[in-house]
């Protein structure tokens, strides 16, 4: 779906694309024949916003409403189309074909309709009726191409494909198609050099392949609008405003800055700086919500004389409390910022010399922004140099302490001092700076800055993720040099617009966003303008269309002036009909709107260079609707700075971003709700909020209670693990475990380090878990979150073993190679252990010593009692001389299951940090009693609750570093002076590389001789709830044993396909999960990579071999993985069967700190030496590798643009799945 359609049709037909417009269409006269039109341009809103079914009831009401709106009757084709009701869809195209013949729309969307019911032939003969209509269309000539494809003509089809590239070179289906059909004519070389175009052209974005999503198969494939006036923009309903509150001046001028500062009460203090004995002021709003009250100092716990320069709101350490950054000269001329904690209550901590925010430049403005995605946020000051640059960049580590991170971002604006232009340090700025707004302008889903300074245009630091930020002037002009900056939509076409304030005429210029790659000066009602001092969009009257609200100095004075937005028709001054035209000044400096009275209209809130401010209020605007959505972060920041909003209602949509922690009041017009609110977190989390009610306006009672917003939560979603397992156990299947998750490429480890993947892994299935059905053994191999996965090779392999043995493969995750080798582990003596102590002493042996929670032994008994079954072991106090004595520490921690479904409970003896899956470094201390030198092992049974790229680079910032689990011996008796000491003996143990399965430790020659006691320290979120030791001497045939058997069952037949999500169950430990797969959702809040994918179908040949030929898949896509019984041979008397399952592949997230996280490419590789690998390696896809070519070209032909297409929430349908009814040949 593409934004810039995501538009009120009817009010927007310039910004349409062109074949979007109507054919030959004269304006309708008749009421009737106006009414279907608006019901037709309301039914296209809905579609662009994915309400297809609304838009179908909205076409048909259309239609009745006028039968001769044949338009009408194509869209709802078109609509029934994409909701797959293809009888329906075939009935209305071929009325509207009839109705209107000459309009290629519906031969178009005939030929499409055709196609997916896998008819060519008559798929091909629409297509030819529109090249009759229209010969110059690409899309079309490539779509005939295609379907000649189908029907054998290869002669055909490579002709229409060169016609599309004659008509569009870079048209990037036409570009995979021709390389495709030249490889199958048995010209190689050339197919290569045309899919290293499509690749070139898709990866640098210059074109995107049509796929099968609406909105993305081409111009004729999109609903179209019917024509009506320009002029639909609705009539300005009466608003005004008054002044309803004005502070006293100040005896001393100040900076006029404010700031908006939102209680968990739902109320707001207002923060204006003052000048004195107060550089700061705060002020309550009064019962009558129309005026505030000042906060004595007293109360709040602040006493900084002084001038105050600029104020900051954000919650920089995540308690839920917005805290408060203040810049001030002190009455002896110190430049100095304060961070204040916010404790409550409008009382404040200055926590500045514990936080280490030192003064280094004369601060100008202040911004809190979370420019490196961490969650936590970061503080931004321009100004003026003194000892440093002209900006500083404050970076948080996460712990209320933050670093000096200027040089390393490229953000001082000095080339001199802070980097050179190619690392993004020289801005042209020329030594000072004014203000500055976050914002992603270029929609790459990173933070970019808008500083603005001296030179005519504000300089755009770009977010390059890793790495400087690049700087740039946003635009050449000649103008005077900018104060203040500003972003809004003021066009709903989804790229964010930049509003600047000037020092000259013209006072204001307003910038639209050309796709994120260059801005063009839209016009603006202001020629009086000499300078100006604010410019801030305000939606006064709830029509849904961002207006202006500037302070500009004129010939006559100050004056405020309110810019109304038209639409297409350009903005008007509107400023007499508001009453403002006549409002008394006194050098003005900022504007802030916000519904201050809680009416649910926008009010205006003024400062003065005087330390005056009034509160203008406004009347009238609450007639149409509003939506006050305030947002609170979970693994984001919690004031949301940086998320975006999307608010569809009724066929209006508007895009904001959060700048600041009030979040944002949405004008819906006459809608009484909002349809849909679509929010896209830093992180990179969608979410979708549906049917929200409309902000119903009160006054404040006699409590002092406010209004509600609608408050929204990020939603607690994990956006990655690894691909799932689920196997067949004769009546449904079943969830086995995580695969593979140790083969995740290019997450962040270091600033000069990826990780290392570990790409296969062998995992247990219990043979209870696992049955035959038609010859053969059915698992399901799928993605359950947000990944893409390149899978090489799958392997099921059966063990076949005395019942009174266990097997195991000998897996775990290592961080860094050599990883495990390929082994089957047997044990028939394992047992409880001597002895287990956590991290305090506590006894936890009963913990570790009952049956992990299975298909098997679905009702463990758990038990809780501390039983002294032998000697505690030593103190542990002084094995982390890093710890103080007060430092916090979780006793053990566990939730009491079920009594229904009892959950297995896990050892859980350490803090979790605010990084996932770190913890405070702790300790489990195990007595294995006595053993054989022989073979001693230690099988764990666990899982890890995984660390992600993210929380590696926040651990990082704050001096932390993940410590692989390692384990110590304790040196028995008669070891001299060394005689308890502890000895390292393994470096790297290794963990579950995942959800809960077994890993096992082989001490083998490790163990000194009479020593006992081990301990396992790590600091990551390990949960174990088993531990056993085996002595069984080692068998003299490791490679096959007698007591072990083992057959190779080769793949039958493997299927590509998209299944939907299966139903995540959360256990009571965090990370601890399970799947069902009856239950199947369609939608998740989930998005897939942008790339080619393979496609759909027998995927077979691509998983017999480990050679880079890839089933590519990503998020609610699975196989349906069948392996043939046949070489099984009876099982023994006393024996039993399990299995192993290999998978050998890689992974990749859409975490912000992986390498590239939201393409597909570059695909990796077995021989790579890292990844991303570097320009001297190369996936092997040259002219050299032809098969290699032929795979890309036969297999990978699926493409996801990576745009929204689906609702972001889950809505879980029972699903029933069984094998295939027929053995797979």
């Amino acid at each position: 779906m593409k934004l810039r359609t995501l538009l009120l049709a009817a009010a927007l037909l310039p910004l349409i694309p062109s074949q979007a417009q109507p054919q030959n269409q004269a304006q309708p006269q008749t009421k009737s024949a106006r009414e279907a039109a608006r019901l037709n341009n309301l039914g296209t809103a809905l579609m662009n916003q994915q309400f297809a079914q609304r838009a179908v009831d909205t076409f048909a009401q259309a239609y009745t409403t006028d039968p001769t709106l044949a338009l009408a009757k194509l869209n709802q084709g078109i609509a029934l189309l994409y909701l797959q009701q293809l009888p329906q869809a075939e009935q209305a195209l071929t009325l509207a074909a009839a109705k209107a013949p000459s309009d290629p729309h519906a031969w178009y969307a005939l030929g499409l309709l055709y196609r997916n019911q896998n008819q060519p032939q008559q798929s091909l003969d629409a297509f030819n009726k529109v090249l009759a209509l229209d010969p110059t269309d690409a899309d079309t000539h490539y779509l005939a191409a295609s379907m000649h494809l189908e029907l054998g003509d290869l002669d055909a089809a490579l002709a229409e494909y060169r016609k599309a590239l004659a008509l569009n070179p870079i048209h990037a289906s036409a570009l995979f198609g021709l390389a495709h059909s030249l490889q199958r004519q048995g010209h190689p070389a050339e197919a290569h050099q045309y899919l290293v175009q499509f690749q070139r052209i898709t990866t640098e974005k210059l074109s995107t392949p049509l796929t099968h999503t609406y909105g993305e198969e081409g111009g004729y494939g999109r609903v179209e609008v019917a024509s009506l006036p320009v002029t639909t923009i609705a009539a300005m309903i009466p608003v005004t405003f008054r002044e309803s509150w004005r502070t006293p001046a100040l005896p001393a001028p100040t900076s006029g800055a404010a700031c908006l500062l939102p209680s968990a009460a739902d109320a707001t203090t207002l923060v204006l700086m003052g000048a004195g004995d107060q550089a700061i002021r705060l002020f309550r709003q009064s019962n009558s919500n129309a005026t505030f009250e000042a906060i004595p100092p007293a109360e709040t716990n602040i006493h900084l004389p002084g001038t105050g320069l600029a104020c900051a709101i954000g919650d920089y350490d995540n308690d839920g409390l917005p805290d408060l950054a203040l810049a001030l000269t002190t009455p002896s001329g110190e430049d100095q910022i304060h961070l204040l904690r916010n404790l409550g209550g409008n009382k404040f901590e200055d926590v500045t010399a514990a936080s280490g925010i030192t003064p280094k430049n004369h601060p100008t403005s202040l911004t809190f922004v979370d420019f490196d995605h961490d969650g936590d946020l970061d503080l931004f000051v321009t100004g003026s140099p003194t000892t440093s640059t002209p900006n500083l960049l404050w970076r948080n580590n996460g712990n209320q302490t933050f670093t000096d991170w200027t040089h390393e971002s490229g953000l001082g604006g000095n080339g001199g001092t802070s980097g050179n232009a190619s690392t993004g340090g020289n801005s042209g700025l020329g030594g000072s700076t004014t203000s500055a707004i976050l914002s992603d302008l270029n929609n790459d889903r990173a933070v970019d800055l808008l500083v603005t300074g001296p030179s005519p245009a504000p300089t755009f630091f770009g977010n390059r993720r890793d790495g400087p930020f690049a700087a740039s002037p946003l635009f050449a002009a000649s103008l005077p040099p900018t104060t203040s900056v500003t972003t809004l939509d003021f066009d709903k076409d989804g790229w964010m617009d930049v509003l600047l304030t000037h020092t000259g005429a013209p006072g204001v210029t307003l910038w639209h966003n050309l796709d994120g790659h260059s801005f063009e000066r839209v016009p603006l009602p202001l020629s009086d303008a000499l300078s100006a001092t604010a410019a801030i969009p305000i939606d006064f009257d709830n029509d849904g269309w961002i207006d202006l609200a500037l302070l500009v100095q004129t010939s006559t004075g100050a004056q405020l002036r309110i810019l109304r937005n038209l639409g297409p028709a350009g903005f008007t001054d509107v400023t007499a009909q508001l009453q403002l035209d006549h409002l008394p000044l006194t050098s003005p400096k900022s504007l802030l709107a916000a519904d201050l009275r809680h009416t649910g209209a926008a009010d205006l809130l003024l400062t003065q260079s005087d330390g005056s401010a009034l509160l203008l209020a406004n009347t009238g605007g609450s007639r149409n609707h509003s939506l006050h959505i305030a947002l609170t972060g979970l693994a984001d920041n919690k004031s949301a700075l940086g998320t975006k909003v999307e608010v569809f209602a009724n066929g209006l949509w508007q895009k904001w971003e959060i700048t600041t922690p009030s979040g944002i009041l949405a004008g819906l017009g006459t809608a009484d709700r909002a349809d849909l609110v679509r929010l896209l977190w830093p992180t990179g989390v969608p979410q979708d909020e549906i049917d929200l009610a409309a902000y119903k306006p009160q006054t404040v009672s006699h409590t002092g209670t406010q209004p509600k917003p609608q408050s929204i939560t990020e939603l607690d979603r994990r956006g990655s693990s690894c691909p799932t397992l689920f196997a067949w156990n004769g009546t449904q299947y079943t969830f086995i475990s995580d695969v593979i998750g140790a083969a995740v490429v290019g997450h962040w480890v270091s600033p000069t380090q990826h990780n290392i993947p570990d790409p296969d892994e062998w995992i247990k299935v219990p043979g209870s878990q696992l049955h035959a059905r038609n010859g053969t053994y059915s698992l399901r191999f799928g993605e359950p979150m947000e990944e893409v996965n390149f899978v090489d090779q799958v392997r099921l392999v059966a063990i076949d073993h005395p019942a009174a043995t266990s097997v195991y493969p000998n897996e775990g995750f290592l961080s860094a190679p050599p990883f495990a080798q390929t082994k089957t582990i047997v044990t028939s003596s394992a047992h409880p252990l001597a002895g287990a102590w956590d991290d305090h002493g506590n006894n936890v042996l009963p913990l570790l010593s009952h049956q992990p929670l299975s298909a098997s032994n679905p009702q463990p008994t758990i038990s809780n009692a501390q039983s002294p079954i032998s000697d505690p072991p030593p103190p542990l106090t002084s094995r982390h001389p890093e710890r103080s004595e007060g430092s916090p520490h979780s006793s053990q921690t566990r939730t009491s299951p079920p009594q229904a479904a009892p959950a297995p409970t896990y050892l859980r003896d350490f803090t979790n940090l605010p990084y996932a899956g770190f913890a405070n470094p702790h300790t489990l201390t195990l007595d294995l009693g006595p053993w054989s030198p022989n073979r001693p092992l230690l099988l764990l049974h666990g899982f890890i609750e995984y660390f992600s790229a993210s929380s590696m680079y926040s651990a990082w910032q704050a001096g932390l570093t993940p410590i692989p689990p390692y384990i110590e011996a304790q040196l028995p008796n008669g070891s001299g002076d060394k005689t308890g000491t502890w000895q390292r003996i393994v470096d790297d143990m290794g963990f579950p590389a995942g959800l809960p399965r077994t890993v096992v430790v082989d001490l083998t020659g490790k163990l000194p001789p009479g020593t006992t006691r081990i301990r396992i320290t790590t600091n990551l979120q390990i949960y174990w709830d088993q531990a056993l030791v085996d002595n069984e001497a080692q068998p003299s045939n490791e490679a096959q044993p007698d007591n072990l058997r083992q057959t190779e069952l080769p793949l039958a037949h493997a299927d590509l396909a998209l299944r939907g999500y299966p139903q995540q169950i959360d256990g009571h430990t965090p990370g601890d999960l399970t799947y069902n797969y009856q239950s199947i959702s369609s939608t998740g809040p989930f998005v897939p990579h942008r790339g080619s994918y393979t496609r759909y179908g027998d995927v077979t040949p691509l998983l017999h071999a480990i050679d880079d030929q890839f089933v590519i898949f990503g998020t609610g896509e699975d196989m349906d993985l069948e392996f043939s019984a046949a070489p099984l041979p009876p099982l023994p008397t006393g024996w039993t069967r399990d299995f192993f399952f290999y998978a050998n592949g890689f992974v990749k997230d859409m975490d912000f700190y992986e390498a590239t996280p939201f393409a597909v490419g570059s695909l990796p590789f077995h021989g790579m030496s890292a990844y991303p690998y570097p320009a001297t390696e190369h996936y092997p896809d040259d002219p050299a590798h032809t098969a290699y070519t032929a795979y890309q070209l036969n297999y990978n032909t699926r493409y996801e643009s990576g745009s929204p297409t689906r609702p972001y929430q889950f809505h879980y349908q029972p699903q029933a799945s069984t094998p295939p009814e027929t053995n797979p040949q």
